[in-house]
């Protein structure tokens, strides 16, 4: 018996699983439902369920960041006060669940990760 591989998630295909996760685990979210007048670069995602802010930037899996989503992962990554800045794939949807249902930032230090600068690109995760 062969078993067939599914084919790589699209990038909406990620988003409506993030989001999902996101409201049955009680975050607010919003999501720029036309990009095409929002200033260049701003990451997809934007979650808060106090006293958690995340902001996250989704990719498929040939997804490469433009210079414009980096600058602004970087810059929000430099707020102080702890706003979580994240790059989600699809290989990483076992720990965005994690993430997203975890109290605090220190439920969920285990997962690992590559800094870039101070946001986590999580492709490596678990």
């Amino acid at each position: 018996m062969r078993i067939e591989e599914k084919p790589p998630m699209l990038e909406k295909e990620i988003s409506k699983n993030v989001k999902g996760a996101a409201s049955d685990t009680g975050w607010l979210g919003h999501s720029t439902f036309l990009s095409k007048w929002s200033p260049a670069g701003f990451p997809d995602h934007v979650f808060c369920r106090p006293p958690r802010l995340i902001v996250a930037e989704l990719k498929g899996p040939k997804g490469k960041l433009s210079l414009a989503q980096r600058q602004w992962l970087d810059w929000l990554s430099e707020i102080p006060g702890g706003i979580e800045v994240y790059l989600w794939r699809e290989e990483n949807l076992e720990a965005v669940y994690r993430i997203l249902f975890a109290r605090t930032q220190a439920d969920f230090a285990d997962i690992p990760g590559k800094e870039q600068g101070r946001w986590l690109d999580i492709r490596d995760a678990l």
